[in-house]
């Protein structure tokens, strides 16, 4: 069978090294290559004892040669604008050694490696979440030669992206594994400061939860043993050789740089004689269950072949928690601020601001709109763009058409205002080809702005719609590189990552490389789960089975922690589900400072909303921002416009990650004179 006349070659071996000692151990334990960290810049700096020093890198990188092995180095963490300051001596100190390859997600150090002009290889790392041939393609053409897969895409997709581009794909074969997809998950980031996108995740998809209707909080009943219904099994495709083979993958990656190097060594000897036997003698090839055996009773967690066969349900979950090794964290008692702290911390992020531009242009108003209804309502409450489409969680009667997203943007160009259409969170070949539909039958001249939420996306947008695309928080800008890389993509404007602090926020606003849109309310995402908590609670999803689709019903579902908050769940129309926090940001008391960093399109993230809730979010800020604009001496906000808030809100208000960001010593805006109550 020809694989669209790619030659296939043995796959290689990749091993996990946290210390040097590791390293030369799994390499002749038998791996083809292992994948090492430095002393920064890396997702796993949470034990010193770990990482390579730079002396150590410079000896792994002989060793390695010496025996005919690769050595790939992670510079995988997202990065702030001081990080990646000091980023260019180190890039070209791996390249001076002779490493063979750096692993990135930032899309600031890719920018960087270009702007320099390093020779050496680049892997997208897992965390880029690259789920389409779009989304390679894009990676190729800025100079990634192989893509760490997402870990929610099956084997069939990999091959079909293989085919497509070209490219080399690397796929995880045995260890850790998330529920959330890659790159998706600010929960941790945004409750504790510590992000996952950074390697310092707190693990709540760890923590037990109760599965409940969002409106009462009351139990949903359900067969499962335990309470832990995000916590994902381990990955292990040993018994699955021979199809990894065959879908053209290049690299079959173990996870565990944590990991000593007793427990590696066994895993990475098992697989390296199952890789030969089969590639030497792939027709009489049988599966060796003695090693399989034995990695069954050396296992951390249960097995489970994940997504690499479809969509793995119930099955792919160790709802008992008895194989969890350990917890990191404990769900938090969570704070908000009141209007009189927040309004501190606007005078004091005016006082502590490098620059101040008195006299920027009035920001426009956009809204995320989840049904005609709210769209048509947020316009005549003041808004001046609404995104419409995207994902979908209402009712049948309340999705858009092209028709009637077409019938909206002449309604809203005639009323002086503008339509602009969101993209889904995650963009596989299907919905890049619906997408596509969509944009086909579009009046291009009425539609403002494209809000894409991937490379894939973007590129398609960019295809219909060039100079029209907005970049959105899935994007994780947290620095100037990413915005640079971005505009030259044909960009017109960015969101700041979900995990930014609002000091840093602005002070990306205030560079004026790209024009900002800052999210000023709204629900606040946690996760993207390709994992449908509803089916596999409720009812028994067997893999690749028919869905009983509770979601269908007019219960809506949500996660209660243990200190009893409420985390909405949200399923979209692929079944996708959005786990939001048990809050809404509200940045109404600081819209003055949020002006005068430039910001040029303030959003309201209101397609979780209620089409007459939504309205009169839209009112009071539209109001507020009127008011600020037309008087260069402000007063404070009116105590009444943020009082109806909280009243008519669904859920508290807190700053979130906007307090603290994930970058370290920030959130420092006069943190103890804010005023803080206790959730309610």
């Amino acid at each position: 069978m020809l694989l669209m006349n790619r030659r296939m070659t043995k796959p290689e071996l990749l091993a996990p090294a946290g210390t040097l000692q590791t390293l030369k151990e799994v390499t002749s334990a038998g791996a083809d290559a292992v994948y090492c960290g430095g002393k920064n810049f890396n997702m796993r700096l949470h034990r010193s004892d770990f990482n390579l020093s730079a002396e150590e890198l410079a000896e792994a990188v002989k060793w390695c040669h010496e025996r005919d092995k690769r050595i790939y180095v992670t510079v995988n963490s997202l990065l702030g604008d001081e990080e990646l300051s000091r980023l260019s001596r180190y890039l070209e100190f791996l390249e001076s050694i002779g490493v063979d390859a750096i692993i990135l997600q930032d899309l600031g150090v890719l920018h960087l490696s270009r702007e320099l002009g390093l020779k050496l290889e680049k892997h997208a790392s897992t965390m880029m979440n690259v789920h389409s041939s779009a989304m390679a393609t894009s990676l190729g053409e800025l100079g990634i030669t192989r893509i760490i897969t997402s870990r929610d895409i099956t084997l069939a997709q990999v091959q079909s992206m293989w085919r497509e581009t070209g490219l080399e794909f690397e796929y995880f074969i045995h260890g850790d594994m998330c529920t959330s997809q890659s790159g998706q998950c600010f929960t941790s980031g945004i409750l504790f400061g510590e992000s996952s996108n950074r390697g310092r995740c707190l693990k709540p998809c760890r923590w037990p939860y109760d599965l409940v209707d969002a409106q009462n909080g009351d139990s949903v009943k359900n067969g499962r043993p335990g309470p832990y219904l995000l916590a994902r099994n381990d990955m292990c495709m040993f018994q699955n050789i021979p199809e990894m083979v065959n879908a053209g993958i290049c690299s079959f990656k173990i996870e565990g740089r944590m990991r000593p190097s007793e427990f590696l060594k066994p895993i990475v000897q098992a697989y390296r004689e199952e890789i030969d036997r089969y590639w030497e003698a792939p027709c009489s090839y049988r599966k060796n269950g003695d090693a399989y055996s034995d990695l069954q009773n050396n296992r951390v967690r249960d097995f489970s072949s994940c997504y690499a066969f479809g969509n793995p349900g119930s099955s792919s979950i160790g709802f008992s928690g008895k194989r969890e090794p350990r917890l990191f964290s404990h769900a938090p008692g969570i704070r908000f601020q009141n209007a009189k702290g927040m309004a501190d911390l606007a005078a004091s992020a005016s006082r502590n601001s490098d620059q101040q531009h008195a006299c920027n242009p009035v920001p426009r108003l956009a809204v995320r709109a989840g049904s005609p209804e709210a769209a048509y309502g947020a316009l005549e409450a003041g808004a001046d763009l609404v995104y419409v489409a995207g994902e979908v969680f209402f009712e049948e009667g309340t999705r858009w058409t092209g028709g009637s997203i077409a019938e909206f943007a002449s309604f809203a160009r005639a009323s002086g205002r503008n339509a602009g259409i969101a993209t889904p969170r995650i963009s596989t070949e299907r919905e890049l080809w619906e997408l596509e539909r969509l944009f086909q039958g579009l009046p291009i001249d009425l539609i403002d702005s494209v809000l894409a939420t991937n490379l894939g996306a973007l590129r398609l947008a960019n295809t219909y719609f060039p100079g029209q695309v907005v970049a959105d928080f899935n994007f994780s800008i947290l620095n100037i590189g990413s915005i640079k890389l971005m505009r030259s993509l044909n960009v017109q404007r960015f969101t700041p990552a979900a995990e930014a602090s609002l000091e840093e926020a602005l002070s990306l606003s205030r560079q004026r490389i790209l024009p900002e849109e800052l999210v000023v309310h709204g629900p606040v995402l946690g996760a993207v789960l390709e994992h449908c908590l509803a089916a596999a609670n409720i009812d028994y999803v067997p893999p690749n089975g028919n869905c009983p689709m509770p979601c269908r019903s007019r219960q809506q579902y949500a996660l209660k922690d243990e200190q009893g908050q409420i985390y909405p769940l949200m399923i979209d129309q692929y079944c996708r589900n959005h786990l939001l926090l048990p809050f809404d940001i509200c940045l109404l008391p600081l819209l003055r400072s949020v002006l005068k960093a430039g910001v040029h399109v303030l959003r309201i993230e209101g397609q979780y909303y209620e089409a007459g809730h939504l309205k009169s979010i839209v009112e009071l800020y539209r109001r507020e921002v009127d008011r600020i604009a037309g008087s260069n001496d402000c007063p404070s906000l009116r105590e009444n416009d943020y009082e109806k808030l909280i009243r008519i809100s669904p859920r508290p208000f807190s700053m979130g990650a906007y307090m603290h960001g994930v970058l370290g010593s920030l959130g420092h805006l006069m943190k103890e004179e804010i005023s803080c109550t206790e959730i309610r």
